[in-house]
């Protein structure tokens, strides 16, 4: 017949997790789950079937029998999605360096586009690799280039076409004395968190920003002194916020699965 397993060995003393790959590798197989339980018991949910019950069965009892069988995998296939599922997601680097960015050959304040799988991320400032007339090296390969501020607009903003959860940079500004800041917004355009930037002289720091209230949209950067030309930023790390997968409730599966044995139970009494 094939749909019914032969005698087996309860399992015993077994996590959740191996107990469940072992009911339903047995499912696959064809095992017959007594589920009509209270519950469904891991330590003994494996019934067998002898050779006079196997004759007796018909065709409607086989068919019963696979319905139950479907909605227990169906139950706890998406049992499984459920708790594997999560929000993470690929990060977005952005070392400001040919081929993927274009440095900008002309001084001053220029408007920057860039593309990525979640939507478009907006900019300005200078790709450049020189700050306050001087070439200096970047971050990553020491000879390349970076996002800069300029003397015509001192002020960088970066603007996301999708939620940001986290980010973080590699940062260094001329000598002086004076501090780089930055803001954070959301959706709305509030503000959702400031501070200072570590941002030593002639030295690569790095920033970790993770603790934000909530996703962001736009990153605006600045120097307290008010002046240009006087800060970089490289190796750009942004952690988009993704909310949860769209997956069904377990309990919402168990419901679905109930039904369908419920409908069977009912035409068996019929």
């Amino acid at each position: 017949m094939g749909w019914y397993c032969p005698r087996t060995t309860k399992v015993s003393g077994m996590n959740f997790f191996v107990q469940l790959s072992y009911m339903l590798a047995r499912l696959v197989r064809g095992c017959h789950i007594d589920f009509f339980k209270e519950y469904v018991n891991f330590n003994e949910y494996l019934t067998t079937d002898s050779g006079e019950d196997i004759a007796k069965k018909g065709s409607w009892k086989m068919f019963t029998d696979r319905v139950k069988r479907v909605s227990v995998v169906a139950f706890f296939f998406m049992l499984l999605i459920g708790l594997t599922s999560g929000n993470a997601q690929a990060s977005i680097f952005m070392n400001f360096d040919a081929p993927t960015f274009t440095a900008d050959a002309s001084s001053g304040d220029h408007a920057h586009i860039y593309t990525v799988a979640e939507g478009n991320i907006y900019f300005n400032g200078r790709i450049w690799n020189a700050l306050n007339g001087t070439v200096r090296p970047d971050h990553t390969t020491g000879s390349t280039n970076f996002w800069k501020n300029t003397n015509a607009q001192d002020v960088l903003t970066m603007t996301f076409g999708f939620d940001v959860d986290t980010f973080s940079l590699w940062m260094r500004r001329i000598s002086g004395s004076f501090t780089v800041q930055g803001e954070a917004y959301n959706a709305a355009n509030s503000l959702v968190g400031s501070g200072s930037f570590d941002a030593f002289s002639g030295v690569w720091t790095f920033n970790n920003v993770d603790d934000l209230s909530e996703p962001i949209r736009k990153l605006v950067i600045f120097s307290s002194n008010g002046g240009g030309n006087n800060f970089a930023i490289d190796d750009l790390t942004l952690n988009p916020y993704v909310r949860n997968a769209a997956v069904p409730e377990p309990a919402s599966v168990f419901l679905l699965s109930s039904g369908l044995i419920g409908m069977v139970r009912l035409r068996r009494k019929q």
